[in-house]
């Protein structure tokens, strides 16, 4: 109630809360978004197209580093502040903007007023009235120097990394502990695996396992500090199984922060092999980086999010409702809240400005690092404010470049690049090391310095002629070094062009082949001549004659070809040694030489055999004349050391195209009428004929019919009976196969045997054989006597056949339920002497299955004791050479007795061969031998005649001889 009788207030009010919370939000909201573009490095302008004022926010001086009161007012003085080469791109954009009605984004650059440049990004979009008339454009500008900066750097790191691994051409491996982490293509095409199968690997799945030692030692050394940088070779096994020999040099260094080996490989298996020249393994690696958007979040005191940008969500993983709450800390890999409120207090006290890295995990566990840059802001409680960028790209980089930074400086190949003018700008270790030069000392020159004077001008011309077209150039070079040794390099040259085109480096890597060149030459002379003579050997023979053939062709004359083969030789080497041997080899050439002509040629075609090769023969008199000297010469004597030696030589002549017109059938004709030559006494030559070919056709069709003897069931097996000296009995016999031809008639093994051999059918007749006795003892095991043994020969080409034929035979005795101690396996003394551990390791499969061994021809050869107990033989058989003339001669006496001795002391029983009489019997019976086998017992007789002998009669028979 109001008193009207004085003077009195009338007040009013009105609530304005909202009102001014309203206010207050807004300018929160201002406030935000200028601390926002701050830190985005972001302004705005608003252009009013009816006046021509242009408006900016406060960031956009910050940005042009202008004062306010100077900063242009007008689109033109706008375009002042552009960049002049920027200037005409930039309104002919926004031109096209307001002709179209299109927004549009743009890059370019702005000229500071000292003459720096900075790099922004510009958004432009224009609104219309109703009429489609233009009112006002409004656009964005951000500063993106520091990124353009960085993205440019990255692109030139990156573009050399690119370069020095795609033409790098050797293999390169990067190993933590024994798995890969890293392979360039060349290792992919050294060991032939994929690199997803090489990173899912073991480094011992490719080593070979007689290396595993080696690589585990080198590995130990280089970890305890002992040897790095370690080189050495090894053998490594490829997808396909195939050994291939490398050369590594091995470095250890820090990879993806973690200790590791870094290895460069260079596949030198035809080196080691010595047969052709190494290959450069070229290669190209690329890898992109992808850039992603910056995520954008704000914070609050509490360490929780309050708002979050899509671009964040998608790094994240996580929806913008899931984030939106979500504890700062739960974002952060190592998940320690502790760590996340330390920092932010330090934030604070630093004046609210930070940026650092860390490490977030996605919504799928995975850790990515990030970089964050954050400012503080006191309003509303306290807000953070953070552009968060993904670092996986730059993470990525940076290992790269560190691993390009590794393969420059570790790499086995020299490194050279040069300038646009050519001028030597970097080099690397490798070029220091292998040029002699240090980089002082060729920095700014150019690489014509190295100039050996080996190539003409031509060289150099067509070398940039096909560099300036392919922007690549590959192939041999000589060089100098410093201290002017001239040496061979292989060189690869790249050019690197800049955008527009020109040329921006020119990169030079090359190796040093000089050795590989020496080598080289080495090889062909190697595989191309004798070591030992200097002569041509048979490869260049075969080189020489088919050139000579064709001049024949063109010249019309005949050819003469001449095989010489050395009678005697082994008696040299047998009684004086390889050592003289060889002398007399060496001498023996010079003589040839000196009998030809110029224009022939003399080789050695292998162990005492030579030829002469008579080109264009005007007179076929002058073959006589030359064969007889040579014959002349080679009967001089020969001064060996301190002994004086004679030998002399068969030599065979054929013609060409007189004989034959095929250079086979000229060295088959040689080489029968050498043999001829022999045959008729040696020291003399034979020129071939018709009847020497009609021989070796007789020995082919021989040969052929042989082939079907055993599925026609001509072939035989005779029985002779081994008995024992002391009793008298008959518990052994050895099985000798006979062949019956429907037309030859018998055929002497003699004969038929070599033929077997040579052919190989020798396996298929021996196995055959060998049954046919298996079952054969069965019957007499049963019959007459449950020890009863059968011995069986096998030939060295059956032993040396790479089937597993050797290893049938005690598998048929398992299958038929026959003990193996019923058979004797019978070789020869030259086999037990040349035998290789691949020979050796037959037998000792067949002793292990309980069959026993029996040496035949012992005493002919010089077998070694340790042969005989590393084999475990059971039998010596004395050759009948010396049982022949035992009562007469005292030597053969003396040997006989000395066999069985050393036998019976070894463990070892004997069997004398070729016992005919009565006196031989008795006078081995009396030195203890333990067996004989001979005429006087019996022939080989088929099994049916061979049982009379064990009847009781037989048995008694024997006994009484």
């Amino acid at each position: 109630e109001v008193d009207t009788t004085g003077p009195h207030f009338i007040i009013l009010s009105r609530d304005i809360t909202e009102r001014k919370t309203a206010e207050l939000e807004l300018l929160e909201t201002l406030h935000r978004l200028d601390e926002a573009q701050r830190i985005a490095r972001t302004g705005s302008w608003e252009l009013d197209l009816s006046t021509g004022k242009l408006i900016w926010s406060g960031e956009i001086f910050h940005i042009f580093e202008l004062d306010p009161e100077m900063f242009p007012a007008t689109y033109e003085g706008f375009l002042g502040a552009i960049h002049p080469e920027d200037r005409e791109m930039v309104n002919r954009a926004y031109s096209h903007s307001l002709a179209n009605r299109t927004p549009y984004e743009i890059t370019h650059r702005l000229l500071m007023a000292d003459g720096r440049v900075k790099w922004v990004n510009e958004r432009c979009e224009t609104a219309y009235d109703e009429d489609g008339d233009p009112l006002r454009s409004m656009g964005t500008v951000q500063d993106i120097t520091q990124q353009t900066e960085t993205e440019l750097a990255l692109a030139e790191s990156r573009a050399q990394f690119e370069m020095l691994v795609e033409y790098a051409s050797v293999a390169i491996s990067i190993l933590q502990g024994e798995r890969f982490l890293f392979v360039n293509p060349a290792m992919q095409v050294l060991t032939g695996y994929s690199e997803e199968a090489l990173l899912s690997m073991t480094v011992w799945e490719v080593v070979h396992p007689d290396f595993h030692q080696l690589v585990r030692e080198r590995a130990g050394a280089r970890q305890r500090g002992e040897a790095a940088p370690s080189r050495y070779e090894f053998k490594l096994i490829t997808r396909q199984g195939e050994i291939r020999w490398v050369d590594m040099t091995v470095n250890l260094v820090i990879y993806a922060g973690l200790p590791c080996s870094l290895g460069f490989l260079t596949d030198v298996t035809e080196r080691k092999l010595a047969e052709a020249a190494l290959q450069e393994q070229e290669s190209h690696y690329h890898l992109a980086i992808d850039t992603t958007p910056e995520g954008f979040w704000v914070v609050n005191r509490q360490g929780r999010v309050i708002e979050v940008n899509e671009a964040y969500a998608r790094m994240s993983g996580y929806s913008r409702e899931e984030l939106i709450g979500m504890r700062v800390s739960a974002l952060d890999a190592d998940d320690n809240p502790a760590v996340v409120a330390e920092r932010m207090g330090e934030i604070i006290q630093r004046g609210g400005h930070a940026s650092f890295e860390s490490r977030h995990c996605r919504k799928d566990g995975t850790i990515w690092p990030v970089k964050i840059v954050t400012s503080y802001a006191d309003t509303g409680g306290g807000r953070f404010f953070s552009f968060i960028s993904d670092l996986s790209e730059h993470k990525k980089a940076e290992e790269e470049m560190q691993l390009s930074r590794m393969v420059y400086d570790n790499s086995s190949e020299a490194i050279l690049v040069s300038d646009s003018n050519n001028r030597i700008i970097a080099v690397n270790p490798a070029f220091v090391k292998m040029t002699g030069y240090q980089p002082e000392e060729v920095i700014g020159r150019t690489p014509s310095m190295f100039k050996s004077g080996r190539h003409e001008p031509a060289f150099y011309h067509e070398m940039w002629r096909e560099l300036g077209v392919r922007d690549h150039w590959h192939g041999e070079i000589w060089d100098k070094r410093k201290n002017g040794e001239i040496h061979a390099k292989l060189l690869t040259i790249n050019i690197i062009r800049n955008a527009s085109g020109a040329v921006h480096r020119y990169v030079a890597l090359f190796t040093d082949i000089t050795e590989r060149k020496k080598n080289e030459e080495m090889i062909w002379r190697q595989a191309n001549y004798d070591l030992l003579t200097g002569l041509p050997n048979r490869r260049m023979f075969q080189d020489r004659l088919q050139q000579e053939e064709k001049k024949c062709l063109r010249s019309g004359l005949p050819m003469g070809l001449m095989l010489i083969d050395l009678d005697r030789f082994k008696e040299v080497n047998d009684t004086l040694g390889h050592d003289m041997g060889d002398l007399l080899l060496v001498d023996t050439a010079a003589r040839v030489g000196a009998c030809v002509r110029g224009s022939d040629t003399v080789a050695r075609l292998g162990g005492d055999e030579f030829a002469i090769i008579l080109p264009e023969l005007t007179d076929l008199g002058s073959i006589e004349q030359i064969a007889q000297s040579v014959i002349e010469r080679l009967s001089e004597p020969y001064r060996l050391g301190n002994e004086e030696s004679y030998i002399s030589a068969s030599i065979g002549i054929s013609l060409y195209p007189l004989d034959t017109d095929d250079l086979g059938d000229l060295l088959k004709n040689a080489d029968q009428a050498m043999y001829a030559a022999k045959s008729a006494g040696r020291n003399r030559f034979s020129y071939f004929t018709p009847e020497m070919q009609q021989a070796a056709q007789h020995r082919m069709r021989l040969a052929n019919d042989l082939r079907m003897a055993l599925g026609a069931g001509q072939l035989r097996v005779h029985y002779q009976p081994i008995v024992d000296l002391a009793s008298g009995e008959i518990r052994k016999a050895e099985a000798l196969v006979r062949w019956q031809h429907p037309l030859r008639g018998l055929v002497s093994p003699a004969d038929f045997i070599p033929l077997a051999e040579e052919t190989g059918l020798i396996v298929a007749i021996g196995n055959w054989v060998f049954e046919e006795a298996a079952h054969q003892v069965v019957k007499w095991r049963n019959a007459y006597h449950p020890a009863f043994q059968v011995s069986v020969n096998k030939s060295p080409v059956q032993l040396r056949q790479e089937e597993e034929a050797p290893y049938i035979w005690p598998t048929y005795l398992q299958q038929q339920d026959i003990p193996g101690h019923a058979i004797v396996v019978e070789i020869t003394e030259g086999m037990l002497l040349n035998s290789g551990e691949q020979v050796n390791q037959k037998l000792r499969h067949i002793r292990e299955a309980g069959i026993q061994i029996s040496v035949d021809d012992f005493g002919t050869g010089y077998s070694s004791l340790a042969y005989l107990k590393r084999l475990d033989v059971d039998y010596l058989k004395i050759d009948q050479s010396f049982v022949r003339n035992l009562a007469e001669s005292k030597d053969d006496y003396a040997l006989c007795e000395a066999i069985i001795v050393m036998a019976h002391k070894l463990g070892l029983q004997v069997v004398a061969e070729g016992v005919e009489t009565e006196t031989q019997r008795r006078l081995l019976r009396d030195m203890g031998c333990d067996f004989a086998q001979g005429y006087l017992f019996s022939r080989p007789l088929p099994a049916m005649d061979f049982e009379k002998l064990l009847s009781p009669a037989g048995v008694n028979a024997g006994a009484g001889l």
